[in-house]
């Protein structure tokens, strides 16, 4: 469930509140700002979430620098504002904040990634490695 999902791993999971839509057979996570497209594995169970809010769960570690990525799938990209940046040694904590300013979240890049605060990143979510929640009982959906 969610309470556990966030519980596990430092930082934790990043939640990201939206909506579950179809469009031509797809499905996507609408946050309002942006949108993604979930991994084709994920639609079976998705029917009974169509046009309903759902809790969008991705850990850090599988956000990433657009700059830094060879394959960044369009559908997959959002554009995110970095307002903090936390150098950890090897490894950098990006706290950035969506286009909607609704949702803060963050990212866990290499420490080659120097991005300046208050600039916009071109960000890659790994959606094949994504979870959704039900808005209501925050159990799993998949």
């Amino acid at each position: 469930n969610k309470f556990v999902a966030g519980f596990i791993g430092s930082p934790p999971m990043n939640f990201i509140d939206g909506l579950l839509k179809k469009v031509d057979g797809k499905f996507f996570f609408d946050e309002g700002s942006f949108r993604v497209k979930l991994v084709d594995e994920m639609r079976a169970k998705m029917g009974p979430y169509e046009n309903k809010e759902a809790i969008f769960g991705i850990r850090p570690e599988d956000i990433y620098d657009k700059l830094f990525v060879q394959e960044a799938p369009p559908e997959n990209c959002i554009v995110a504002t970095c307002e903090i940046i936390e150098p950890l040694g090897s490894e950098v904590y990006l706290h950035l904040v969506s286009p909607s300013r609704k949702h803060t979240f963050i990212a866990k890049v290499g420490a080659h990634n120097k991005p300046g605060i208050n600039q916009d990143l071109n960000l890659v979510f790994d959606m094949s490695k994504v979870h959704f929640f039900d808005k209501d009982t925050e159990k799993v959906i998949v």
